[in-house]
């Protein structure tokens, strides 16, 4: 191994360690979303210096800003396989159902997050036996916290409809 693929190997096994231990803690919010930053920058942060650089260049799809071309790449063949919700804006699209996560996901255990649950599973039923339903992807229906991101990141970037309006309602009520 060379001394890059060690620095690499060991910085991935810290990384590992630290969302091991993330797991374990009640953290929950903005809080729950920077800590889970910190084994992300640990893994990538060379990445992204290059990356912000790259921005900062004004060379953001120049062939050495593999996050960015990363990104596009892998929403674009989750929009054609169906899986994704369809949008014109990917990397605001995750940034956002990632941020959706830390407000609300079914393993939460603040009080609010608990009292919202209840109008959340609700909203879900009743949105998976929707057949007319239209603008989201696969994604959503695979449980109840996916199904939460992307209805709430729909609200933020997609066409307004029964479902991101009561989601909207949800988290005034429960000040998610």
């Amino acid at each position: 191994m060379t001394k890059k693929q060690k620095k690499s190997l060991t910085r991935i096994i810290i990384a590992a360690l630290l969302m091991i231990i993330l797991k374990f803690l009640p953290a929950e919010g903005w809080l729950r979303f920077v800590l889970y930053m910190i084994p992300y920058l640990v893994v990538g942060y060379d990445i992204l210096r290059k990356a912000f650089k790259g921005i900062l260049n004004k060379q953001v799809f120049n062939g050495k800003n593999t996050t960015t071309q990363s990104v596009a790449a892998w929403a674009e063949s989750g929009y054609k396989s169906g899986h994704l919700t369809k949008t014109n804006k990917p990397v605001a699209h995750i940034i956002t159902h990632e941020l959706a996560h830390a407000t609300w996901n079914s393993n939460l255990s603040s009080p609010n997050a608990k009292a919202a649950g209840k109008s959340v599973n609700s909203l879900y039923k009743k949105w998976r036996a929707d057949k007319g339903k239209s603008g989201y992807g696969k994604y959503a229906s695979t449980n109840v916290s996916e199904f939460w991101a992307e209805v709430c990141t729909k609200a933020v970037h997609g066409k307004s409809d029964k479902y991101t309006s009561a989601a909207k309602g949800i988290i005034k009520k429960y000040k998610l």
